[in-house]
Formats: C-alpha cells, sequence, structure tokens
C-alpha cells in the first residue's frame, strides 16, 4: 500500500470515529464511568403490532398451544407439534387420546407433568406450561427434541458413527449413560425415581444432546403436602418395563423401590450397550419375570472386565449390593473411561497379537524373513502390554495378553521344534504358569532324545544308500523277468511243462534271487528299503513253490495258479507301497491289471506277466536312477530373486 492509500485509509477511520463519538451526545460521559456497560440504539422505531398481536393471542378463550402435526401416539396418550402462539416456537404438546380419556389417565397425565415440571436439568426435558384444552382436557407443553431415541442409535451403531462423527460407539455410549446419570442424580436429590429408565425414553437432539424423558412411571421418595406427586408408598401395582425391571418391581416381600431400583435400571441400559440386548429376554411374560426374579442375567464373554464388572454390581438382586447411588455409577463409568488410554493401548497390542496369531498360523516362520517378523510382532505386543500395565496395573486385560503372547510364542517355537528358544521366551516371564514351565522343560528332555535317535536312524532310511545295487539287479532281473514269459508263452503255449515244469522254472529263479542277495548281501543290509526287497522278492518265489505243490496236490489248473501268482506278486508289491516305497504304486496297478486281464484270458497270461513285469522293471529303474547334479541358478534367476 502507498503513502497516499494509507492516508486516505487514517482519514476515513478519523471520521468514523468522529461520527460514532457525536452520535452518542450526552452519553458518553455516563459511558465511560462503565466502559463494560452496553449501549443501546437510541432511535428505534416503535412497532404496535407486535404488542396487539400479543394481546390477539392471549386474549380470552385463545389457546395457547395450537396443534399443527401428530408426532405419536401411546397407550393413552398422543403427541402432537404445536406452537406457542405467544412466543411463536414449536413445542411437543402431550395430551390424552379421545378415546382414552378418563380420570386416571387425567390424573396420571398430570402427575407426570408436575414432576417433570419440579425438575430443571440440562439432561432432562424441560415442561413448558400446562392447559386446559376447550374439552378441559389437559394438555402439557414441553421443549419440542429434534432427535431421535437412544435405542435406535445403540441398534445401529454406523448412525452414530455418521451422525455425530464417532469412531468409539462404546465410548459416545457410555458418555451418554453418564449424562443419563447426572440426571437420575439429580432428581434422586430432589426425592424423585423413574421407573421406567431405559434408551427409548432417553432422547438424542440433532447436537449431541441428551434428556431424559417419559416420566409417567415416576415417585416421589418424600411426602408432598400438596398433593400432586404420587408417593412411593402408594405403589401397590407391578409398573414399568418387563425387559429392564428390577426384582423389587415385581412386589411381594421385596417391595422396596429406592435410588437403587434406578440403580438398576441404568445397569440394564448399560447391560444393553454391551449386548445389544436388554437385560430379561423370554417369549412369555412368565420367562422374562423369572428373569428378573433370578438377577443378574449373565454377560456374555468378550465385554471389558471392568466394565461387565460395574454392570453386574448394578444389576445385583439385593439392592444393597448395588451402588448406593446414580452418581456412584457414574463416577464408576468414568473411572473406566479415564482407564481407556490404559485399555487403548492394550487393544492396540491385541491387534498386534491377532497379526501375531495370523503370521505364525500362515506358517512364514519357515524363513529366515518369516522368522524375524514374527519376533518383531511379538516384540511390539509385548511392550505394547507392558506399557499399558505402566499406565494402569490393574489393567488385567494388558496381563493377560502379555500372557498369551508369551505363551503363543512358546508354543510355536516347541512346534518348531526349538525348546532352546521357547525356553528363553519363558526365562523372560515374570510369573510363568507351571504349566508351560513343564511343557517347556518336556520338550528340552524330548528334543534331546529325539536328537540322539535321529542321528541312529539317518542313514536307515537314506535312499541313496545301495542305490546302485538296487539299479543293477533290477537291469538284470527285470530284462530276465520280461523276457521268460515271453518266450514261454511262444515255446510251451499250451501249458506241456505242467506242474512240475513250472515249480522246477520257479526253483530256478528262486536260486538265481538268492544267490543275488548274497552276493549283495552288504549293501542290501545298510537300509530299511534294501532289507525290505532283499526279504520279500526270495519269499514270493517261496511262496510260489509252496502253492505250486499245494496246486498239484488239489489238482488246480496249472493256468488256474499262474494267474494266481500274478495276484500274490499285486499283493506283495501293495505291501511294499504300504509300508516302504510308496513309489511302486504303478507296478501294483499293472499287477492288479494283469490278474484281471488274465482271468478272463488265460491264455495270454504270459504275455500279462510279461507287460506287468516290464512295468516292474521301468518302475524300479527310475526309482533308483541317480540324482541329477543340482544346476546353479542363471544370472537371469538371481536377478529375479533380488528384485523380489
Amino acid at each position: 500500500m502507498d503513502s497516499a492509500s494509507r492516508d486516505r485509509d487514517r482519514a476515513a477511520i478519523e471520521q468514523t470515529l468522529a461520527s460514532a463519538l457525536a452520535s452518542l451526545g450526552g452519553e458518553i460521559d455516563t459511558i465511560e464511568k462503565n466502559l463494560r456497560s452496553t449501549i443501546e440504539p437510541r432511535s428505534q422505531a416503535v412497532d404496535t403490532a407486535r404488542l396487539e398481536r400479543l394481546q390477539s393471542d392471549l386474549s380470552a378463550g385463545a389457546l395457547r398451544f395450537v396443534p399443527e402435526a401428530e408426532l405419536g401416539k401411546g397407550g393413552m396418550g398422543l403427541v402432537y407439534l404445536a406452537e406457542q402462539k405467544a412466543l411463536g416456537r414449536k413445542v411437543a404438546l402431550k395430551t390424552i387420546r379421545p378415546d382414552a380419556a378418563d380420570p386416571r389417565a387425567v390424573d396420571k397425565l398430570l402427575a407426570e407433568a408436575w414432576i417433570h415440571g419440579a425438575l430443571e436439568h440440562p439432561n432432562i426435558v424441560p415442561v413448558h406450561d400446562i392447559e386446559l384444552d376447550e374439552g378441559g382436557c389437559p394438555r402439557v407443553a414441553l421443549k419440542r427434541i429434534e432427535g431421535r431415541h437412544w435405542g435406535e442409535y445403540i441398534a445401529d451403531p454406523e448412525r452414530v458413527a455418521t451422525r455425530f462423527r464417532v469412531h468409539d460407539i462404546l465410548e459416545w455410549n457410555l458418555r451418554v449413560l453418564s449424562q443419563v446419570c447426572q440426571a437420575m442424580h439429580y432428581a434422586h436429590s430432589r426425592g424423585f425415581i423413574h421407573r421406567d429408565l431405559k434408551p427409548e425414553n432417553v432422547m438424542i437432539g440433532e447436537f449431541g444432546e441428551v434428556y431424559v424423558g417419559d416420566w409417567g412411571l415416576a415417585l416421589s421418595l418424600r411426602p408432598d403436602p400438596g398433593g400432586r406427586f404420587p408417593h412411593v408408598g402408594e405403589a401397590t401395582e407391578i409398573a414399568g418395563t418387563p425387559a429392564y425391571m428390577a426384582p423389587e418391581m415385581l412386589g411381594g416381600a421385596n417391595h422396596q423401590l429406592s435410588e437403587r431400583t434406578d440403580v438398576y435400571l441404568l445397569g440394564g441400559i448399560l447391560f444393553e450397550i454391551l449386548t445389544g440386548e436388554p437385560p430379561h429376554n423370554g417369549s412369555t411374560l412368565k420367562e422374562i419375570f423369572h428373569s428378573v426374579a433370578h438377577s443378574p442375567p449373565e454377560l456374555p464373554e468378550g465385554a471389558p472386565s471392568e466394565l461387565a464388572a460395574i454392570c453386574k454390581k448394578a444389576l445385583a438382586r439385593d439392592p444393597h449390593d448395588r451402588h448406593e447411588s446414580a452418581e456412584a455409577f457414574r463416577l464408576e463409568l468414568e473411572e473406566f473411561l479415564r482407564h481407556r488410554g490404559s485399555r487403548q493401548i492394550a487393544h492396540r497390542a491385541e491387534r498386534r497379537l491377532d497379526r501375531l496369531h495370523g503370521a505364525v498360523r500362515s506358517g512364514i516362520g519357515s524363513t529366515r524373513e518369516g522368522r524375524d517378523r514374527i519376533y518383531a510382532l511379538y516384540i511390539q505386543c509385548h511392550y505394547g502390554f507392558r506399557e499399558a500395565l505402566r499406565a494402569w496395573e490393574g489393567n488385567t486385560r494388558a496381563e493377560d495378553g502379555m500372557r498369551r503372547a508369551a505363551a503363543l510364542m512358546i508354543e510355536w517355537e516347541l512346534s518348531t521344534g526349538s525348546p532352546e528358544s521357547a525356553a528363553s521366551i519363558l526365562a523372560g516371564l515374570k510369573n510363568p504358569p507351571i504349566y508351560l514351565r513343564a511343557k517347556v522343560e518336556e520338550a528340552l528332555e524330548r528334543k534331546r532324545k529325539e536328537d540322539a535317535a535321529l542321528a541312529a536312524l539317518k542313514g536307515e532310511h537314506d535312499p541313496s544308500v545301495g542305490r546302485a545295487t538296487r539299479y543293477v539287479l533290477a537291469s538284470i532281473f527285470g530284462v530276465l523277468w520280461t523276457l521268460l514269459p515271453i518266450a514261454t508263452h511262444f515255446l510251451d503255449a499250451d501249458g506241456a511243462a505242467g506242474h512240475y515244469g513250472t515249480l522246477a522254472m520257479t526253483g530256478a529263479l528262486l536260486l538265481l534271487v538268492t544267490g543275488a542277495v548274497f552276493w549283495a548281501r552288504d549293501s542290501l543290509a545298510t537300509s530299511r528299503l534294501n532289507r525290505t526287497l532283499a526279504m520279500v522278492v526270495p519269499f514270493t518265489f517261496v511262496s510260489m513253490a509252496f502253492f505250486w505243490i499245494g496246486g498239484t496236490a488239489l489238482g488246480l489248473d496249472p493256468q488256474a495258479v499262474q494267474v494266481i501268482h500274478v495276484f500274490l506278486w499285486f499283493a506283495m508289491v501293495g505291501v511294499v507301497v504300504i509300508t516302504t516305497e510308496k513309489g511302486f504304486y504303478p507296478t501294483a496297478l499293472a499287477l492288479l491289471a494283469a490278474f484281471l486281464y488274465a482271468s478272463h484270458r488265460p491264455e495270454h497270461r504270459h504275455l500279462a506277466i510279461a507287460l506287468s513285469n516290464f512295468v516292474l522293471t521301468v518302475n524300479a529303474l527310475y526309482l533308483w536312477r541317480s540324482p541329477a547334479p543340482a544346476r546353479a541358478p542363471s544370472p537371469r534367476a538371481l536377478g529375479r530373486r533380488d528384485e523380489q
């Protein structure tokens, strides 16, 4: 701004100040005596129409409240949206339904209005006035609450989050309940109890205001000389909402209504906040009353332990076991909220613990990177729980979380065969559970024994031991067993050799196999697989020989005996597949197929046997081939791995 502009601004300001002071005239001295006083406008146009309108609105016979629209209705009452003529504002006008207008309903409405009007508190719906309509029926004007009853918000947490920009729904509900407690503490200090506290009787305004309404069942705890307020001693009938009722509200010997009756109802609201359901449920009124009489109801697992204890105390069957006042109940809620910082730290640690659970279940711990990730999560949740306990030593949730995290890691280390690491975690745990200590010690001892046994069994189950010997024998006998049945098929097609000729051939093969086993005995005795094969093959030939002898004695057809021999070989190979080497399952299938085929076409039995023996040979050579040397990864593959 240049110099000329500044001069013009300064001149304009001086002119404005001079004009303002001149307009005050002789009042300047009066104002200067108290510079905090208000300057009233000196010349304001007088509008007599306003006074005339008020006189018209308040003229004899004119109704002060004009109903405009129905807002709701109940068993006996109607609530209208109405205009208060004198003030030109909208109010809620409560009256009696024409079909329910009797002295009892009128008396109930008046008692509610008088009790309601006697309570002036920010969290109690204000009563503006009472008037009589043209028929002499009372109408109660209350503050119009533009909002919804609390029950709708409890049932629909998303609405709370959207309407009030709330992220912690539980804390929001507890803040509302705390304000309800303040209203009830005030009402109790004035000598009134509500008797029908429930979320539907609490209104939440558009800006989050909290109002306790519907005082139709309210009672005075003190005698009222004026006779306006119903006294608690006159309440002899059952009244209230069954799903929330306290045991003493059922009547009988325990019919002693007091401030602690309202404390029970506050506990019922807390129960619904925690569970989404009122404290008493049932398909019949008898079932609900049974629940009321056997208070307190059970809270489901998962509720914050401190809050659950508050709720359980408020819902105690005996009024003397409850909080002594609504204020005492509220203070415990506030204490819970003050602990919220510690609980939130513990909650964040629990989320990390959940991630730790997921990481452990996913199996990523099998790699070095995965193991590092698991331990990073464990350290985060462990120190989170420790910080929560530092903020509040009574945070049992954090204490339990720390134990669960340590137990999870110990169990994981034990499951991965690392009892030494499990023992290290256990050593860092304060007062570890006895069962965990015993489990780790047992695992350490078992690990020592397993290491010793593993060293002894390593060579026993090494498939590379004797591989070359097995390969050579499979090559020789495979060729022999494949060609011999083919030669028999063409040279002895009519089976002239008979039982004894075939038995002699079986004996010759047995001698060859036995000789080969004896020759390679040192190599074949070094592993379970080698020993199994060295025993199964000769045993099968011995079984065949005795089967031939038995078949001869029984007069069985030689062809049938040979076909049954195929099944005998299938059974023996099947045993090997099940117990020792699963890789021989193609041979087992081939032998089964050869048996089935030869059973239907015995004249082709030798060809079927030759084919199955060929499959056996190929199968054995494939299983016992020398492993290919490992190839070094190409530079391109290494590059891709680095990128990952």
